[in-house]
């Protein structure tokens, strides 16, 4: 028997000191217009820089008195309607102490989760460019029941230099599809940005459920590994039109403000994927692939931090003379030097090309 649902979408929004992004996010949700409720669940990791208070001056502005509250030892909940749009509900966490490898928020969240249709993210410092992202998403899985997800294109907005640049992930994605999505592209050239997805609620629930590495913090790029598991439970459609925009700026995951940060992040990256081509056997061709990038990214960390070895072990053979270089003192200059000027030539290349 098909599930009675109380909402279509559950949107799913953590966020941690993003004070100066949160109000574009919000009013990204704020704004979309639907044929149906979307309850909208937004956590704030006890943020230091005043996100939390952010939060609750937008929620009196914008909505109506909360119809439900709640305290515990370790959240606030609030709960309330948009005034003016009715299907938009908050449900707002403000955790009273960070969670992170401390305690899953994921908890908190299944009444409201278990009660939806599907599922969608966005992060605290992205954000919703179409009112008509959730309804155009929806209406194409209603209407195919054979897909499990789909994902818009994106617009990248570089916060330091205050300009937007287009992705070419319309090109990319339109060509793998032409030829075929496969397992090995979903983890390696397929583009997906977490805040352009939606999917249904009971493959989420299975892709979860299907490996324990998921949501535990084990690597470090967990959209990956969830879109791939994703894949595995149905089919995967790509909308080639710009809806959201993903916020680059220094300190978040991907624009570590340190070089070994990046490098490490890089790292954790490659043995995710060496990991699952890995488990599920994947062509010969493309675990060797991986495992040589998981190398590559694994000398790159050894010129900063020898004690890398202790957390990532690694089989040098297929790297042996590189490694050997590095042994002897002639590659950890060249590699440090390369590593502390890569930042500074994307930057110049973006300045001088004006896209990604």
């Amino acid at each position: 028997m098909e599930q009675d649902y109380k909402y279509m979408v559950c949107v799913r929004c953590f966020t941690y000191n993003h004070a100066k992004y949160i109000v574009d996010t919000m009013n990204g949700f704020v704004k979309q217009e639907t044929t149906f409720p979307v309850v909208n669940l937004i956590v704030d990791d006890a943020s230091t820089d005043g996100e939390q208070d952010v939060i609750l001056q937008y929620l009196k502005d914008n909505f109506q008195t909360p119809y439900k509250k709640e305290e515990t030892n370790d959240y606030r909940l609030l709960c309330a309607v948009h005034k003016d749009n009715p299907n938009c509900i908050f449900v707002i966490f403000l955790l009273k102490y960070n969670h992170y490898r401390k305690k899953s928020k994921l908890s908190y969240l299944t009444p409201w989760t278990d009660t939806s249709n599907y599922y969608a993210l966005c992060e605290g410092d992205d954000y919703w460019l179409d009112t008509n992202k959730l309804q155009t998403q929806v209406s194409f899985l209603e209407s195919h029941p054979s897909y499990v997800m789909c994902h818009t294109a994106i617009k990248y907005f570089f916060e330091e230099e205050k300009k937007y640049f287009d992705s070419k992930d319309i090109s990319i994605n339109s060509n793998i599809i032409n030829k075929g999505l496969t397992p090995e592209k979903i983890l390696l050239g397929y583009r997906i940005q977490l805040c352009t997805v939606l999917c249904r609620q009971s493959a989420f629930e299975k892709a979860k459920e299907s490996d324990p590495y998921l949501f535990s913090g084990h690597f470090k790029m967990g959209d990956t590994q969830l879109w791939y598991q994703l894949y595995r439970e149905g089919n995967i459609y790509f909308i080639p039109q710009v809806c959201s925009i993903y916020r680059k700026h220094t300190g978040s995951a991907t624009m570590a403000s340190k070089v070994y940060d990046k490098l490490v992040f890089s790292l954790s990256s490659a043995e995710l994927r060496m990991y699952l081509a890995q488990r599920d056997e994947l062509s010969d061709v493309f675990c060797k692939h991986v495992k040589k990038r998981y190398n590559q990214s694994f000398i790159k960390c050894l010129a900063f931090n020898k004690s890398i070895t202790a957390k990532y072990p690694v089989d040098l053979k297929e790297d042996l003379f590189l490694y050997v270089l590095y042994r002897i003192h002639l590659l950890k200059p060249f590699i440090r030097i390369c590593m502390c000027l890569n930042p500074w030539i994307s930057t110049m290349k973006r300045r001088i090309v004006g896209q990604m």
